[in-house]
């Protein structure tokens, strides 16, 4: 047989044998490649407080000082709500406006006046023999029928103490915001301690099995020098991220008034938030505070203006007298007069002052009104503003915790080569960075998703029933 027969035989047994394998990798569905994979969108999760202690291996309570009982989000909001000077002001200013509101009910009441004088009467006549002392005595009740300018000055002192009531629910609705973004600011700056404490013992391992690498000839000092540089850099970031604590936790007492033991990793007090912005605007035209009071205030305004109109109106009272004079001219003689009156005031020349404070009252209706479209306008910006954030902040969790999860398994799997000595330092010191990096970057996320909620629901004028429930 010539070689060219074999070598043809030889082509065909190849292809035959080859040709099943060829068939089942035609006909095998197609699998996903690892890099298709991570390019398919993440499950989109919300950001939650309570998925950090999860992620990150967090104890339940984080200690700043002390042995104390550790200090949750509704603890530091109800501390807050009861000692803050500025809520404490707000009450005393409505307070103020509500007794101003009844002193001006007080003009459309019933009056009661009494006078007394006691001296000397004289008076000149042909035939004067006696200069006795003379005393008058006199009550007056008076009861306003028709005033218009009283009326109107009361509804506006009650617009002014409506709209004193809601800059009250709007301070402490703030108060409360400020309070929860020091708690959020403080446990971010406590939980940033923690994970770089956690990073510099993950170096600190490192260098010591460098370290006995380098003793025993396997591994040169220069590498030893390159993590010990990294724990440095570590420790300057701590003494950074210590400080910002410390700013952040003082923050924290001068708004509610206590200072803290520990955090408690609690999830945060669910808040209800509308779909989209377009809910929650229509939601804050009704609830938010700032809103409220400028609507109140216009039509105080207008009240005012129309008081002010109604100065050249006549006014109508009933008055009762009751006078009794003792020794009028001198000599003995006692007199006494009671009257029942049906009294008109009709107002005729003041010299422009009413009509000049009618114009007035007009232009600060009308500065109300433009002061109104303004904070309208930015209401509607802030909730936009929000909500793009908030839905940014959601796309970025489930991304960063993708990253999170995978850092974590480069950082294990870089460690055990390393220990096999198939993987070199650099590539170890990189995973080390990549996966702090994930970390803080987790934190910042669910930090920033859960100010942007409690912001939207502060604009709604929702965040005070987390206290007030």
């Amino acid at each position: 047989m010539s070689s060219r027969s074999l070598l043809c035989r030889s082509s065909w047994l190849v292809l035959l044998c080859a040709a099943p394998a060829w068939v089942g990798a035609q006909t095998e569905p197609a699998t996903e490649s690892p890099a298709m994979a991570a390019s398919a969108p993440a499950e989109t999760a919300r950001p939650r407080l309570a998925s950090l202690r999860q992620l990150l291996g967090m104890p339940p309570v984080l200690q700043l000082s002390g042995n104390g009982p550790a200090l949750s989000l509704g603890d530091a909001l109800q501390a807050a709500w009861q000692n803050s000077p500025d809520v404490a002001a707000a009450r005393f200013r409505s307070l103020s406006f509500d007794y101003t509101r009844k002193a001006a009910r007080g003009a459309l009441l019933p009056k009661l006046e009494t006078r007394f004088s006691v001296g000397r009467g004289h008076l000149e006549t042909p035939d004067r023999t006696d200069n006795l002392g003379r005393g008058d005595h006199s009550a007056v009740l008076t009861q306003a029928l028709v005033d218009e300018a009283a009326r109107h000055e009361w509804t506006r002192q009650e617009l002014l103490a409506a709209s004193a009531d809601v800059q009250l629910a709007g301070v402490e609705s703030q108060t409360l915001l400020d309070t929860g973004a020091a708690w959020f600011a403080v446990l971010q700056q406590r939980v940033g301690v923690e994970l770089g404490q956690g990073y510099e013992k993950e170096l600190n391992e490192l260098l010591r099995y460098i370290s006995d690498r380098v003793a025993a000839g396997g591994a040169s000092p220069a590498e030893r020098e390159r993590i010990t540089a990294r724990v440095a850099n570590v420790r300057s970031g701590l003494a950074d991220s210590r400080a910002a604590l410390a700013a952040a936790l003082r923050n924290f007492q001068r708004l509610s008034s206590v200072t803290p033991f520990g955090l408690a990793l609690d999830a945060p007090m669910d808040l209800y938030l509308p779909v989209d912005a377009d809910a929650a605007m229509t939601e804050a035209e009704a609830g938010n505070a700032e809103l409220q009071s400028s609507k109140l205030e216009q039509q105080a305004a207008e009240s005012e203006r129309r008081g002010n109109r109604a100065a050249f109106l006549p006014r109508l009272a009933v008055e009762l007298t009751h006078s009794e004079t003792r020794n009028a001219a001198g000599s003995l003689a006692q007199q006494r007069d009671s009257k029942a009156m049906l009294v008109m005031t009709l107002p005729l020349v003041n010299g422009g002052a009413d009509y000049a404070r009618m114009r007035a009252s007009e232009a600060h209706r009308d500065e109300l009104q433009a002061r109104g479209e303004g904070v309208r306008r930015r209401v509607v910006q802030d909730l936009e503003t929000g909500y793009a954030n908030l839905r940014a902040a959601t796309e970025r969790f489930a991304s960063v915790r993708d990253e999170l999860e995978a850092n974590r398994k480069v950082v294990d799997a870089f460690r055990a080569q390393l220990t096999g000595g198939n993987r070199q330092l650099l590539d170890v010191l990189d995973a080390y960075q990549r996966l702090y990096q994930s970390r803080i970057d987790i934190v910042q996320v669910v930090v920033s998703a859960a100010l942007n909620e409690w912001r939207i629901a502060h604009l709604t004028g929702a965040l005070r029933t987390v206290v007030a429930r």
